[in-house]
């Protein structure tokens, strides 16, 4: 649990580390744990926005050879807010193009946001 007071530098600090950990011991080459970081900051930075409460519950799980990022509770509609705060002109959402599978989880009546990230090629 990583506190979302009194703003997002804390849990975008954390959540980096936590992901360059997860990947460096999962070997993803250095391009795949780069994104891995980007989606972090995005999640972490946008996530809080659309919290429930004042706690962020993160969940960093291995599956197959990557990992699965989850990120909650928020509001209702909060994954796709979080996802749809990604955008960048041209390039469209960072989070939908970097992650390799996004999906919103519910537990207790509140949205989790759920990304996958694989090794590639």
């Amino acid at each position: 649990v990583v506190d979302g007071a009194p703003g997002i530098e804390p849990a975008e600090r954390i959540l980096r580390r936590l992901v360059a950990v997860v990947a460096a011991q999962l070997d993803m080459s250095t391009e795949r744990v780069m994104e891995g970081l980007l989606l972090a900051e995005l999640v972490a930075r946008n996530a809080l926005r659309h919290l429930v409460g004042d706690r962020v519950h993160v969940r960093i799980e291995g599956v197959d050879a990557g990992f699965e990022l989850r990120v909650g509770p928020l509001e209702a509609g909060g994954a796709g807010a979080v996802i749809a705060d990604s955008e960048v002109p041209v390039v469209g959402s960072v989070v939908e193009k970097l992650a390799d599978e996004f999906r919103t989880d519910y537990e207790d009546g509140l949205e989790h946001l759920a990304l996958r990230i694989d090794p590639r090629g």
